[in-house]
């Protein structure tokens, strides 16, 4: 499409034989079968950028080799079922088997109001979008094949959300499983004349089940930012030898906020912070089963090097359900705030790894974060 264009189909029934061992048959509906490797319907202007095009009701498939059960499965190797560049799309689609879903360039102010099904290497891909893009219902569920060949290759190679520069995006109801990357935070390089950048003042809810990583920041970005709220995320108890971390941020400079977080089955830890000058903060974290490996995990970790450029990880309070340490990193790297009520209180089973001759401080702080001056018993 050239100009703003309406795509309005019936909508579809995703599938009526869900099965472990192949894949669910199509129901009835709007379907788009995308019967070759490369792109399917592209929204590409020729000259100036063009507002108010709209896909919705229809669901595309592609011709990808038939799963059987645990045998090792592979994607064709397809380009993306839907590209918007220089536009602004409102997405109401099903994307039953893509190689890869949605690609979104210079395409601010898109809206995904209901996206669902299977993309199986990528779902939503934003390289650049100078306006916020808002993602209201997107459902990655394994609506064309449960075989577990098709799981384990989504959680070697699959990702769900990948925004490298996407300024101010809107997360309302965004989930995925059996990704190894649920939500990924990478950088735009700068192309055709449009400035380079990390992703910043991402706000939101998510939800990543049954994979490797939960939110993943990669090692080149460089100022991410993000308020969450209520991140859920859930390792696979499948891979305990896998490095399972659900929320990993090797980038610079990262300011994570989060309101409360529920962070479940890591295979190491639960909060891993690598990058230099990056801080997550947490107001209440509930964390279960970490260290699955049972090598000695903390559930949040600085390395050293990140924690002497001042990366931090600062809790405020925590319900922590297993057997490794609770903090372990490079000095002054993680930091613990308990509130304290009016009458005397408790902060039991907490467990602290730290290097040889490392200081720790406590103080006491009031409801109004003020600190006060009391008595701290330590039982060793």
């Amino acid at each position: 499409m050239t100009q703003s264009i309406r795509i309005v189909g019936t909508g579809v029934t995703p599938a009526l034989d869900a099965t472990t061992e192949t894949q669910s048959s199509r129901g009835k509906g709007s379907w788009l079968h995308i019967a070759h490797n490369g792109k399917g319907i592209v929204v590409k202007p020729p000259t100036s950028f063009i507002y108010g095009a709209e896909i919705s009701g229809i669901g595309t498939f592609r011709s990808q080799p038939s799963p059987k059960g645990r045998a090792l499965f592979s994607p064709l190797d397809c380009d993306f079922d839907f590209e918007v560049v220089n536009a602004s799309v409102l997405f109401d689609v099903f994307v039953a088997n893509a190689t890869k879903g949605i690609r979104l360039f210079n395409a601010g102010e898109s809206n995904l109001r209901r996206v669902r099904g299977q993309p199986l290497t990528v779902g939503v891909q934003v390289d650049c979008a100078y306006d916020t893009i808002r993602f209201g219902d997107v459902h990655l569920w394994p609506w064309w094949s449960q075989a577990p060949g098709v799981r384990d290759y989504m959680l070697n190679s699959s990702t769900g959300v990948y925004l490298k520069r996407c300024d101010n995006p809107k997360f309302r109801n965004y989930f995925s499983i059996y990704r190894k990357y649920g939500l990924r935070i990478g950088h735009f390089q700068g192309d055709k004349g449009l400035p380079p950048g990390t992703t910043y003042k991402l706000e939101g809810h998510f939800e990543a089940d049954i994979g490797i990583y939960g939110l993943y920041v990669d090692p080149e970005t460089d100022g991410f930012t993000a308020t969450l709220s209520n991140p859920l995320i859930q390792s696979t108890i499948a891979r305990q030898e896998t490095p399972t971390i659900p929320i990993f941020v090797k980038g610079s400079n990262a300011r994570i906020d989060i309101d409360q977080a529920a962070l479940t089955n890591a295979g190491a830890n639960a909060v891993r912070v690598e990058g230099s000058n990056s801080i997550v903060s947490i107001s209440h974290a509930r964390v279960e089963h970490w260290d699955r490996a049972k090598v000695g995990h903390a559930a949040f970790a600085v390395t050293d090097g990140a924690a002497k450029s001042g990366s931090k990880i600062r809790i405020g309070a925590g319900d922590y359900q297993g057997e490794s340490p609770v903090f372990g990193a490079g000095v002054g790297a993680t930091e613990a705030v308990v509130p304290l009520a009016d009458s005397p209180s408790a902060l039991r089973g907490l467990t602290i790894e730290a290097p040889d001759d490392s200081r720790l401080t406590f103080r006491l702080r009031g409801r109004d974060n003020k600190v006060r001056s009391g008595s701290l018993k330590l039982e060793l």
